[in-house]
């Protein structure tokens, strides 16, 4: 097939716009403690899971008497910031959180599973970081000398994958200041660290960001997923939305997604969306899945549907009643 000379210079500017506008933005960043220092400092609580007693991080207890961790994560950010990333502070959107009604957390599909949202899904779907700097450190002491074991990791906000990590034991020092301490034995990699993690957001503005959407039927919905309208089956016509409306490279005139294993009641696909809308907003699953309901709402479907989400990188399309 040959390919117009306006066709390519148009790609070529779209290429272009989209690396030069991932060079000049930066990911947003939040520092928050790992569960592995929460759990061994004795920041943790007890919940009440779907009737299991399961331990989870008690970070507003943390913050109010963990002086070392405030310490740590205030140098990180400071280090952070000197590399101009912008970041959100954890501590501050625990405090604006607010008590979110049950039935906002928690919902059904038919089969009377449970989708529930944890406290830190619930702070990354208000902070809306783009990467989780997860912090472990711990201080063996000789005397006056103290050695300090730290480990750091960012992982996607949205996948939670580990993009990068720094770890090791630093240097036997006698300096009391933890961010002293953390800028003689870590900053050098953190550097390398701070490059990855650049390297890894502009590898999304070219890819697509990942997100998982699932398309649930209620009790109450009045079709499946081989209902037919027209010549295409509902599934047919959910895949073809799905071609139209995820990322796709310049060029390319499919989008990037792939529908996994379906049952009579739930279809989850992984979709490629874009990392910021046409006014530079982010963009996370819940906004995509929005997109999907409002198309479903339209002719010949009429169909009601509630968009539920876990944290910035899951969303649920649950599917009620036809409307005819």
């Amino acid at each position: 097939m040959k390919i117009s000379p306006t066709y390519l210079l148009i790609a070529m500017f779209m290429m272009i716009n989209v690396a030069a506008y991932a060079q000049a933005k930066k990911p947003s960043l939040m520092v928050v403690p790992s569960d592995i220092y929460c759990n061994k400092n004795g920041f943790m609580t007890v919940i009440d899971d779907q009737g299991r007693k399961i331990k989870v991080p008690d970070y507003q207890r943390l913050f109010l008497e963990d002086r070392n961790m405030r310490a740590i994560i205030s140098a990180i950010n400071n280090f952070m910031n000197d590399q101009g990333f912008p970041l959100i502070d954890m501590e501050a959107t625990l405090k604006n959180l607010d008590i979110e009604d049950a039935e906002e957390s928690v919902m059904y599909d038919k089969s009377g599973e449970e989708l529930t949202e944890s406290l830190l899904d619930k702070i990354k779907r208000r902070a809306k970081a783009d990467i989780i700097l997860d912090v472990d450190f711990a201080f063996t002491q000789t005397g006056p000398i103290k050695t300090m074991t730290f480990n750091l990791k960012g992982i996607d906000a949205y996948t939670n994958r580990q993009i990068a990590g720094v770890e090791g034991a630093g240097k036997p020092s006698a300096n009391a200041n933890i961010e002293i301490m953390l800028r003689e034995d870590n900053y050098t990699r953190m550097t390398e660290f701070s490059a990855t993690l650049n390297d890894y957001f502009e590898k999304l503005f070219k890819e697509g960001r990942e997100v998982s959407i699932v398309i649930r039927l209620s009790k109450g919905a009045s079709i499946d997923f081989d209902t037919e309208y027209g010549d295409e089956e509902f599934s047919e016509i959910l895949d073809n939305w799905f071609n139209k409306n995820t990322f796709r490279e310049a060029g390319n005139q499919n989008g990037r997604y792939s529908i996994g294993d379906m049952s009579d009641v739930r279809m989850p696909v992984i979709a490629k969306i874009p990392v910021y809308d046409a006014k530079g907003k982010a963009i996370d699953a819940r906004e995509f899945a929005q997109q999907l309901r409002k198309f479903l709402k339209t002719a010949p479907y009429h169909l009601d549907a509630t968009v539920r989400t876990r944290g910035l990188g899951q969303a649920h399309v649950i599917i009620g009643a036809n409307k005819g």
